[in-house]
């Protein structure tokens, strides 16, 4: 989800997750308020992939499972759901065919679940959650008229892979009413994280008349505004003043609306660290999510007990988009990656963990994080890189001479895309200006900053532009940028979840492969079949989106971790994908605050908070 210290994440059969959170006493009737982004992009549970806009969408509505605090680890357990059982079964699939129609493939050791929903549980209009509900709000999440970021997401039920064109002859997910309160889906193979996916906001239900009388013209729209925000979870949107303030307050409709604790909580929206950090030092903001940059070494002096830093599964990175015309020389898809990892190596990861980040962050020298687990052994990055070896793509550079290698590396390949360098200024005379485009925050200016000056340094001349949260979104998803920050927090625990999202159709492929003059490019050799042999001249749909397909429909964990690190490497080749560091999650909460808790994942959970 768009957005460490080294942590794994501990998964029981219960889906046990490692935490920060702060204990708890019986809580009374009151309020929060806290601040953790600006204005969303999107509340729709299908349209949203920020991970502000994942927390508001925790508290509004439910799943059928939900997080909740264990000891000091976040456990999966049944929300909307009263039982889920599943059992080996014979799963036909559809694949399209050279004519246009579909094939039926079929998994005789697929997997199907059977949901029953618990007894009387409604939206916050007092209207009835049906199976219907599931059934229509997954179809509409992955289908392609509502142009979905996480449409990709359902490719682990049955015909969710080809699901992307909303033509009558295109199967639908293979989900299947039994009664209002019971219904199946399959899956082609068992799917270890599948509890995880039917706690994801994508998966949650919407109301559909809702939708059908709110968005005629503009999907989401009716997840705008109060009055047509009809939830399912344990809140209500009471408020929403756009650009200042969103309130929400108890559900008394919501099933286990006797244990939640926090009556209401207004989520202030601001992206001004520094005035977010005023209200938070009078009184106003109860948590923040963002400090100034600047003041996070004297904030850790000042507010020992309130000052946190967490481990979170997730990476900053750099993004190109990779049908940017703005490199002139690089006329071609090989010149053009050349010309991406020159800049990623010119880069000082170092410097910006140190100087910059402040709070426990890892240099990176791959896109997927450290934490997951591999099962060769140990984490999934240790078995990165060409090798395999956890070498990673690239180095780190963490010594003088190592930056030197990098930067050394750098300049011989722009030289071999034809670039014009000065020996004796040690600087490039002909390299084209360009764009870095980030959204509102100290950090990211000061990142950009650096970048800039880093860059300025070898003759290369970059223009930082600034976008407030939401069209900065939007900007990258349309793919109307060249270069961009960009940061990626887990959805779930695998590293599926970093990776689905290049796939050529993913809506949160900012980087645009697959499309446009990049849909083209037979530039491309993959080993698809794992046999040691790869097959030259593809494309990213014939090579990164074929690893990627095997890996969901793969039974084995040790080959399909095979598929998942032959399409990171495939990835790194672009050098589209320039990581710069590991996240860790920085906030601040008022000691008075208990039973708050976050997760790795980036979520904050207020619903059983009180205050002393």
């Amino acid at each position: 989800m768009r957005f460490k210290n080294k942590f794994m994440f501990a998964f029981l059969s219960a889906s046990v997750l490692s935490l920060i959170a702060c204990g708890g006493t019986t809580a009374k009737s009151q309020s929060l308020t806290v601040c953790l982004a600006s204005e969303p992009d999107s509340i729709d549970p299908a349209l949203n992939s920020a991970v502000d806009g994942a927390t508001l969408l925790v508290h509004l509505d439910s799943g059928l499972y939900r997080y909740q605090k264990v000891g000091n680890g976040l456990k999966l357990t049944l929300d909307l759901a009263k039982e889920i059982t599943k059992t080996t079964a014979r799963v036909v699939d559809h694949a399209p065919n050279d004519e246009g129609g579909w094939d039926e493939v079929v998994y005789e050791n697929g997997t199907r679940y059977t949901v029953t929903l618990r007894d009387g549980i409604k939206f916050s209009d007092g209207s009835p959650i049906t199976s219907d509900d599931f059934i229509y709000s997954w179809n509409r999440a992955s289908g392609a008229s509502l142009g979905g970021d996480y449409c990709y997401m359902f490719e682990t039920i049955a015909d969710g892979v080809y699901h992307e064109t909303d033509d009558d002859a295109c199967p639908s997910l293979a989900i299947k009413k039994i009664s209002d309160t019971q219904f199946t889906f399959d899956v082609m193979v068992d799917v270890p994280f599948m509890d995880q996916l039917l706690a994801f906001p994508t998966y949650f239900p919407v109301k559909k008349a809702t939708i059908d009388a709110n968005d005629t013209q503009e999907p989401g729209k009716w997840a705008t505004d109060p009055s047509t925000y009809v939830s399912c979870g344990a809140y209500k949107m009471s408020a929403w003043e756009h650009n200042s303030y969103i309130t929400l307050e108890k559900n008394p409709d919501y099933w286990d609306a006797a244990n939640i604790k926090m009556d209401k909580i207004t989520f202030a929206l601001s992206d001004d660290d520094n005035a977010i950090l005023a209200s938070y030092k009078s009184g106003q903001y109860d948590m923040i999510d963002s400090v100034p940059n600047d003041q996070i070494d004297s904030l850790k002096a000042a507010y020992p007990n309130e000052f946190v830093i967490a481990g979170q599964m997730g990476t900053y990175y750099v993004s190109f988009n990779v049908n940017s015309k703005v490199f002139a020389k690089a006329d071609t898809q090989e010149k053009a990656a050349k010309v991406r990892k020159a800049i990623g190596l010119f880069i000082d990861r170092n410097y910006i963990v140190k100087e910059i980040g402040k709070a426990g962050q890892t240099v990176a020298n791959a896109f997927v994080s450290e934490g997951l687990s591999d099962p060769a052994g140990g984490e999934f990055v240790d078995h990165n890189g060409p090798k395999g070896d956890g070498a990673g793509y690239y180095d780190k550079g963490e010594t003088d001479e190592a930056y030197a290698a990098n930067v050394a590396e750098g300049i011989s390949l722009l030289k071999e895309v034809g670039y014009s360098y000065d020996d004796a200024t040690k600087k490039f005379t002909d390299f084209p200006a360009f764009k870095y485009l980030y959204n509102t925050s100290t950090g990211h200016q000061k990142i950009a900053e650096n970048i800039r000056d880093t860059l300025k340094n070898h003759g290369i001349t970059v223009n930082l532009e600034n976008q407030e949260w939401a069209s900065f979104l939007q900007t990258r998803k349309e793919g109307n940028y060249d270069v961009a920050r960009n940061g990626w927090v887990a959805d779930y625990d695998d590293p599926s979840s970093y990776l689905s999202m290049w796939t050529t159709q993913s809506g949160n492929n900012d980087s645009q492969f697959g499309r446009g003059d990049h849909g083209a490019a037979a530039i491309y050799s993959a080993d698809t079949d794992l046999d040691g042999t790869k097959e030259t001249g593809l494309t990213w749909a014939q090579s990164y989106d074929i690893l990627m397909d095997k890996s969901a429909k793969e039974s084995d964990p040790a080959k399909r971790f095979k598929y998942l690190h032959a399409a990171e490497d495939l990835l790194m080749e672009t050098g589209a994908i320039c990581p710069i560091y590991y996240y860790t999650d920085i906030y601040m909460i008022k000691s008075n605050v208990k039973g708050f808790f976050s997760s790795p994942l980036g979520y904050k959970f207020f619903m059983y908070a009180n205050k002393d």
